[in-house]
């Protein structure tokens, strides 16, 4: 695999950005029922009022923004400093530039960029945002989200199976994974459903 290959996010996301840009500023419909459902999902997990959030590849802000409406902190991270710029201006606009905040970041350095913050209640992984550097990169990811997660964190992880939706496409999107609180995605309606795993431990 040569290097391009490796680094096709960085291609998509930062060098052709503008493209990929129209892609998430058209999905306000869909951002709305989303953002719906994460509401659902914290009153069912109990999730505090001005918790802290991370919302990982965070775009445009379209789901960290609605959520510093709310009353919620959000720190967001993205690849792409169009996408960060983006989003900083629209939390301006909407004025809750003081509750959602944005930074460049690459998800392979997390643990770095996220060293001094305190831990976060919620970790927001959406519309299948791993799974771009392969599986040992996914690990050291979510190994590093954990360990700067609170004590009973809840992480909320929309994931497409693509072998196995290639032979279902009305079947559900699910995200088991050990240790975490987990959500569904009903792929049909876009609806999120949260459903509860182990507790985290620190």
């Amino acid at each position: 695999m040569n290097k391009e290959e490796v680094d096709w996010p960085q291609q998509l996301f930062v060098k052709h950005g503008k493209l990929f840009l129209r892609l998430l500023q058209n999905r306000a419909e869909s951002t709305m029922l989303e953002v719906d459902g994460l509401f659902r999902i914290f009153e069912e997990f109990k999730v505090p009022k001005r918790s802290r959030i991370l919302d990982v590849s965070c775009g445009i802000g379209r789901h960290s923004i609605p959520l510093a409406e709310r009353g919620y902190n959000v720190l967001g991270l993205d690849l792409s400093p169009l996408f960060v710029a983006k989003a900083n201006a629209t939390a301006k606009a909407r004025k809750v530039n003081s509750r959602a905040k944005f930074r460049v970041a690459d998800v392979r350095e997390i643990a770095s960029v996220l060293q001094r913050e305190e831990p976060f209640n919620v970790v927001l992984n959406l519309w299948s945002s791993h799974g771009y550097y392969g599986e040992e990169e996914d690990v050291r990811m979510f190994s590093a989200l954990r360990n700067r997660a609170t004590r009973n964190g809840l992480l909320v992880d929309d994931t497409v199976n693509r072998d196995y939706l290639a032979t279902n496409p009305q079947a559900k999107r699910s995200t088991p994974l050990e240790n975490w609180n987990s959500m569904t995605v009903e792929s049909s309606t876009q609806r999120l459903r949260g459903t509860r795993a182990t507790g985290l431990s620190t």
